[in-house]
């Protein structure tokens, strides 16, 4: 089992919309997917059409008193499941602050689903936080999507220098473009300095495309419902790219 997880420190770069798509890329491989949707925002959720779980269902979770498996959710495809997200995702630190190891018990959640997925996809909350370290630390890789802009080569420093710090391998650190808008020069000029700067970034961008923003018109991911469209093709490179840095990655 592999645990791919999308996170950025900074929020609204496309990481929810990649984390659908290449669990179902992968799903579509027969592989099968869990994604965890882990933001409060329950996007994720949303887009599967799967409905939110009882509130506070987390804590008991955590806790121990609770059986991961209980919350679990199918979705149509018969590869993907989903752990759905609430608004009681927001106190995830404090019911890890409330317990002692939160490491250990973070890690044997995952445990018990070893034998039962290929792939576990996590489309995390923004920042930095308890929760975050534990997902770093416990990833095969951290799937950061940037925006070609000056603050994004901020938010770039400020994560591989937070792992590094943190003794978390930089080599499970894999950047890609997103929100790509070849028309807007500032983009161009960035997607070009990314490249230069470090091998961190994937070759594949995603671009900005309204495809993209109509998943939450049609509750799916661009790869079901437009599969010949130009997003859907460059998360399906992309894809490709995240599986063999996979492979250099073990």
């Amino acid at each position: 089992m592999k645990i791919l997880s999308f996170y950025n420190i900074k929020g609204g770069v496309g990481k929810t919309a990649t984390s659908v798509n290449i669990a179902a890329l992968a799903s579509f491989e027969k592989k099968k997917v869990l994604l965890w949707d882990m933001d409060p925002q329950g996007a994720a959720t949303y887009y599967f059409s799967v409905k939110q779980s009882a509130s506070h269902w987390l804590k008991g979770v955590i806790k121990g008193k609770e059986d991961i498996h209980e919350f679990i959710q199918n979705t149509e495809n018969d590869y993907l499941d989903v752990i759905p997200s609430d608004f009681s995702f927001r106190l995830i630190d404090i019911y890890f602050n409330d317990i002692k190891k939160s490491k250990k018990r973070f890690t044997s959640l995952f445990n018990g689903l070893k034998n039962e997925y290929d792939y576990v996809i996590l489309d995390c909350p923004p920042g930095i936080s308890l929760l975050s370290e534990n997902i770093l630390e416990l990833s095969d890789l951290i799937l950061a999507p940037t925006i070609p802009t000056p603050l994004s080569f901020r938010t770039y420093e400020q994560l591989t220098l937070f792992c590094e710090n943190n003794k978390i391998s930089t080599k499970k650190l894999v950047f890609f473009l997103s929100m790509v808008e070849i028309k807007k020069k500032i983009h161009i000029e960035h997607m070009e300095y990314f490249k230069k700067i470090s091998n961190q970034f994937c070759k594949t961008y995603i671009p900005f495309r309204s495809v993209i923003e109509q998943m939450g018109v049609f509750r799916s991911p661009v790869t079901s419902y437009f599969p010949k469209s130009s997003a859907a093709l460059a998360y399906k490179n992309l894809w490709k790219e995240i599986k063999i840095h996979l492979q250099k990655a073990n």
